[in-house]
């Protein structure tokens, strides 16, 4: 079996291992005298306000996807491009319509004349008249969130009445943006 005398000696060694420990004096672990010291512990400061800084940013950039996710994906906008020898007037009622037969659709909205304007304005200045330029109409469609329409449906049955209609769900734009907070 075992040797008491051996164990004995086991014992002594690890008392001796023991008390070498308690008996060193604790140092800190930068030291205080040191310029070098001094400038770890600024250095280390730094790094945990730019740490926390970076958190919060990246908080914020997550939580404003957020809702612009949601914002967004409550609304499919229909763009209606002037053709020569179109109504436009005609064909955004009825680009409406067709939308506002679809379940899972709230609501359809015509963008106004001076809506669109005003959309324009940072770019082309006040005071536009769009029957000028070749602009876009849109519309507006409202979605149901927990029942949204089928988009793909929705596109056949206009684009084939309206070929200058096309719509968009925001699809695109969504998943971009979630891909870019979500990095």
């Amino acid at each position: 079996m075992t040797d008491p005398s051996a164990r004995h000696v086991e014992d002594q060694h690890a008392e001796r291992a023991g008390t070498q420990r308690v008996q060193r004096k604790m140092a800190p672990i930068v030291p205080a005298q040191n310029i070098a010291g001094r400038a770890l512990v600024l250095v280390i400061a730094i790094m945990t306000f730019l740490s926390c800084l970076t958190f919060g940013a990246v908080t914020l950039v997550r939580d404003t996807a957020s809702v612009w996710e949601n914002q967004i994906s409550r609304e499919a906008t229909i763009q209606i491009k002037p053709m020569d020898g179109l109504d436009i007037e005609a064909a955004l009622a009825q680009a409406s319509q067709i939308a506002g037969e679809f379940p899972g659709v709230k609501s359809a909205r015509i963008v106004d004349r001076d809506a669109t304007a005003r959309l324009l304005e940072p770019w082309l200045g006040s005071g536009l008249n769009i029957d000028e330029l070749p602009v876009p109409r849109l519309i507006i469609v409202t979605i149901d969130e927990t029942n949204p329409p089928d988009f793909a449906a929705m596109r056949a049955a206009i684009t084939p009445k309206l070929p200058s209609a096309s719509l968009d769900d925001h699809r695109t734009w969504v998943d971009r943006l979630v891909a870019m907070a979500t990095r």
